[in-house]
This record gives C-alpha cells, sequence and structure tokens, in this order.
C-alpha cells in the first residue's frame, strides 16, 4: 500500500489520508462483517461501578446465611481469607492489561502466550463458566420474586420460567442505549454499598448481642479445630469466592473500551475489591453478632434453602418489613449483575467471531447503533442462560454455582502461568503498571490461589449439592450423584472447547484472523479531522468518523478494515 499521512494530531484527531490501495494477494480473506469496533464508552468511575455492582456487597445479608448452613458462624472467616486469594490474582491480571489491554481479557491474553488454540479454549471455558452462573443467578432470583410477592416458593417449572423472563428482561437492558445502561450499573452499585453500611451500622449500633469470639464455631457450636478447617471451612471458601472471584475482573474484559486502560484498569479492579470486602466483612460480622443465635439463621433456610436465605439474615433481628428491603435490594443486585454477566459473556463471543474462531462469525462480529452493540452476541448468551435452568431439577442453583467454578478457575490459571513462563524466560516486556521484581513471586501464588478454589469446587459437597441421582444418567442405568455435576461440566466444557479448536483450526487456521498480531487490536481510536480514506479497502471516510489509527506507521483504517488479516 501506498499513503500519504499528516503528522499533525490535535484534540484526539486525525488529518485525512490519502491512500492508493494495490490488490490483496489473497482476496478470499474478508473482513468477518462489514461491521464497526466497539467503542471507548467507560471512565475510570464507569468501569468502578461496572465492577462493584458485579460483587454485590449487599448479597452478604443472603450469602452468609448459607455459609452458617454449611460451615458455622466460623465461616465468616472465609470472607478475608477470598479476598486476599483475589487481590493476588488482581495485581497479576492488572500488570497484563498494562501490556495488553484487550477485549476479552484471559482469552486475549493466553492468545498472546501460549498461541490461538488455547486461546481459544480459554474463551470456551470463561463462556461457559458464565452463562452456568448467569442462569445460576436469575434462578435465584426467580425465587427472591416470589419471596417478595409473599407466595409460597415455586415449583420448578415455575421458576424456570420465571427465570427465562429475568434473562429476557436482562437481554432487553443489554441491548439499549449505552448511557441508559451504565445508570443503571451505578445506581445498582451505590445502592448495593449503601445499603451494606446502613444495615451493618444498624445491626451493630442497638442489636449487637455477642462478640468475635462467639463467632469461631462450627456448625455444631464447638470451636473451630484443623478437621473444620479441611472441612466445612473449604465450602464457606467456594461459596463466598463464587461471590468474590467473579466479576473482579470485569474491567479487564472491556478494557477496550475504557479511556487510557493500561493505567486505569489495574487500579480500578484493586480498589472496587478492596471495597466490596471490607463492606461483606462489615455487613457480614454486623449480622453475625446480632443474631440471637447463629443456628437461627441455618434453621430458617430449613424450609426453603432458595429464598429463606434472602429474608431470614435480617428478619432474624431486625423484622418482616427490613427484610423485605432487604430482598428488594437483593433482586436488584443480583439482576444488575446477571445483566453484566451477559454483557461479559457476549463480549466473549464477539471477541471470538471477529477471530473467525466460532460458526456464525459474520452474524455474531455485526454491531449495532451508534453505541456498536455486539446485538446477535447478546441476543444468543440470552437464549443460551435461560434454557439450562430447565436442564437440573435439584438443587439447581447450587450445581450451576458449583459447576461455573472450576472452569472460570482453569481459565484464570492459563494466564497466569504464562505470565511466569514469560518472566522466566525473559521474554516478559512489562506496560506502564508493573510489579517489577515481584511479578513472579506474585504470579506463582496467585496460580496456587486459583488451583485451591478450583480444586475445592471440583471436590463433592454432598450438602451443597443433595445426593439426588443426575436423572439424564440414570436413563442409561448410571447411578451419579449430583455431586460430581462439576467434574462432569469440566470434563464436557474441555471437549466440547477441544472439538471447537478443531474446528476452527480445521485448515490450520488459514482462514482466522491473524491471532498474534495484537498490535491491531491496540490501535488507537481517533475522529477524523478531515475526509479521508481507508488505507486498506480505499473506502472514504467522511470528516468526524471515527477510525482507527496506528500511531506508528500513521495509518488510519475502517473499522471492518481494521480486523483484515
Amino acid at each position: 500500500f501506498f499513503f500519504q499521512a499528516e503528522d499533525g494530531i490535535r484534540d484526539s484527531s486525525v488529518t485525512g489520508v490519502q491512500t492508493c490501495a494495490l490488490p490483496i494477494s489473497e482476496p478470499e480473506i474478508e473482513p468477518a462483517a462489514r461491521s464497526t469496533g466497539v467503542r471507548h464508552a467507560f471512565s475510570a468511575r464507569g468501569v468502578a461501578a461496572l465492577s462493584f455492582a458485579s460483587l454485590r456487597a449487599v448479597m452478604v445479608l443472603a450469602a452468609i446465611v448459607t455459609v452458617v448452613r454449611l460451615a458455622g458462624a466460623g465461616g465468616w472467616i472465609a470472607i478475608p481469607v477470598v479476598v486476599v486469594l483475589t487481590f493476588l490474582v488482581t495485581r497479576v491480571f492488572g500488570e497484563i492489561t498494562s501490556r495488553w489491554p484487550l477485549e476479552g481479557s484471559v482469552h486475549a491474553w493466553s492468545r498472546q502466550l501460549f498461541g490461538p488454540r488455547t486461546g481459544l479454549l480459554v474463551a470456551w471455558t470463561y463462556l461457559v463458566s458464565y452463562l452456568l452462573y448467569m442462569a445460576a443467578m436469575s434462578f435465584f432470583d426467580a425465587q427472591r420474586v416470589f419471596f417478595v410477592l409473599g407466595l409460597d416458593a415455586p415449583a420448578h417449572l415455575v421458576a424456570s420460567v420465571t427465570t427465562l423472563v429475568l434473562v429476557a428482561i436482562s437481554t432487553v437492558l443489554n441491548l439499549l442505549r449505552r448511557d441508559i445502561f451504565r445508570l443503571f450499573i451505578v445506581l445498582s452499585a451505590l445502592s448495593s454499598l449503601i445499603a451494606c453500611v446502613v444495615f451493618g451500622t444498624i445491626l451493630l449500633v442497638g442489636h449487637q448481642q455477642r462478640s468475635i469470639g462467639d463467632l469461631l464455631v462450627n456448625a455444631d457450636g464447638a470451636p473451630v479445630d484443623l478437621a473444620w478447617l479441611t472441612g466445612p471451612f473449604l465450602l464457606a471458601i467456594l461459596w463466598i469466592a463464587h461471590f468474590l472471584m467473579k466479576g473482579f475482573e470485569f474491567p479487564t474484559i472491556v478494557a477496550e473500551e475504557v479511556r487510557d486502560a493500561r493505567r486505569t484498569v489495574p487500579r480500578v479492579m484493586t480498589w472496587t475489591l478492596l471495597v466490596a470486602g471490607a463492606a461483606w466483612l462489615y455487613a457480614a460480622l454486623a449480622l453475625l453478632l446480632s443474631a440471637p443465635a447463629a443456628d437461627s439463621l441455618a434453621n430458617a433456610t430449613s424450609q426453603n434453602t432458595y429464598a429463606a436465605a434472602t429474608g431470614a439474615a435480617i428478619e432474624v433481628s431486625l423484622g418482616h418489613e427490613a427484610a423485605w428491603v432487604s430482598a428488594v435490594l437483593m433482586i436488584i443486585s443480583t439482576f444488575t449483575a446477571v445483566t453484566i454477566f451477559q454483557l461479559v459473556a457476549s463480549r466473549t463471543i464477539w471477541t471470538l467471531a471477529r477471530d473467525r474462531q466460532v460458526p456464525f462469525e459474520r452474524v455474531l462480529v455485526a454491531v449495532a447503533g451508534d453505541d456498536r452493540v455486539p446485538r446477535n452476541a447478546v441476543i444468543v448468551t440470552g437464549i443460551a442462560a435461560s434454557i439450562l435452568p430447565f436442564l437440573i431439577t435439584s438443587q439447581t442453583s447450587y450445581v450451576l454455582v458449583g459447576a461455573s467454578m472450576a472452569p472460570l478457575m482453569l481459565a484464570f490459571l492459563v494466564p497466569i502461568v504464562g505470565r511466569i513462563r514469560a518472566g522466566q524466560r525473559g521474554t516478559w516486556r512489562a506496560g506502564p503498571w508493573t510489579l517489577g521484581r515481584l511479578g513472579i513471586p506474585v504470579a506463582v501464588a496467585a496460580g496456587l490461589a486459583v488451583t485451591l478454589v478450583g480444586l475445592i469446587a471440583l471436590m463433592p459437597h454432598t450438602s451443597l449439592y443433595g445426593t439426588d441421582p443426575i436423572p439424564y444418567l440414570a436413563v442409561v442405568g448410571l447411578t451419579v450423584p449430583f455431586d460430581l455435576m462439576p467434574l462432569i461440566v469440566l470434563v464436557l466444557t474441555l471437549a466440547s472447547g477441544g472439538l471447537l479448536v478443531r474446528w476452527a483450526f480445521r485448515d490450520g487456521g488459514f482462514h482466522t484472523r491473524n491471532s498474534w498480531a495484537v498490535e491491531r487490536d491496540l490501535h488507537v481510536r481517533r475522529t477524523l479531522r478531515h475526509a479521508g480514506t481507508c488505507v486498506t479497502c480505499g473506502a472514504p471516510l467522511a470528516a468526524g468518523t471515527e477510525v482507527s489509527f496506528d500511531p506508528e506507521s500513521k495509518r488510519i483504517f475502517c473499522f471492518a478494515c481494521e480486523f483484515l488479516d
């Protein structure tokens, strides 16, 4: 290609470019679709709200009841433990993001560190994890809706249909204008934080009945011991981790949509985790210190393990009205989180379609509206999450939650291992935010943390998943209990991911986008000051058009050609 460009770039704009494009040497390689890229739409505050809303601080009011049921009052210790484990991961992810602020995060990083095949497999496990989690949280929310309305717990079919409706509403919200979506997230994040502070303060000031020492007991009321640490406490870690280890990484997922992502994302990820962890610990201790007895919280869930926890935590100490208010806030918080999970899952599908590594990529890569939302990818994630609750009839949400943890921890582990390997080989090149000499030691600690949580998720936990046999296997004469479902889901995820990798690279990857060319993803978004021409396709570009600009070569691309090999 031959081109001329003026070097003057003022006020985030570039001048026009005159081109004389030669024929492409391999004309059969075309853009996945005549589409546009995602827009820089998140500020530091916006992406912080995204992360905090997904961590759902207000959910501690219900989650601590499940923790008490599983591990006794001493289960609150799992909160600071999980915060520390997650903090290690944020350090590593922040450093990798500072080098590669790419849409899709763990998928894109694994692609750069290990190659496109590994990147695709990681993307698949990550996608499956959040689809399962979307379904689980929506199913829980369906139960809370009936609780708020004063109705009896719904039958499984009714709850599943209600889940479908909630996911449909979430899908519509994801398709609305970005400013409406951001406002909804900010309001949800603020209400969640305020609820934790208000309820926690009321409980501590007017209802405290015991000391911290009274809470260091197991489910039987005996002091915690080594057997508790290696048994029930692991369940408490798993349950808390499914809140605090899912969502903290969301700023990295939308890195291409964040202004100055190399510096903003690492800071935001760390502070939102610490604030959310502090809110969780404050509200959990306030609740346990004020409850007449820890077992009163656990016993309140005996009739309905789903919805009873929603109000029991507050109702025991503050009465039904306060419990009703807290349940409404939990519904809003969980629904917001589901909406964010759908955004993340859709962005994962979009990045795979952009790399032409999934079927129907021309449809899935298309974006719509001024905000350039990947509409078709959003709809696909909504359909998939709506179907899942219908497939499991026993302990539905608990099984889906447990099954979603191991694939996610595996997806986290791969780029962490890649960071360690790159550091040992001397090929790591740090971005503006770096851990320096602590990079490899912190990455090793983070790798051990996610491995621990992943192994805990794969353990058979009868008290969490129940003992009912999996009905689909019972049909063929196999009696397999639900507590093995997480392991089965992980195996199926890896097997199906392997088939997808084989399909995507059936011709050696010739038809896929050059996944190693990361600089294409890191082109700068700019607005043309004067009319110009795309350096690849020769399409005329009017003044004011947003384009992709390569600061090194001074070339501009329309968004369709930005993704052309």
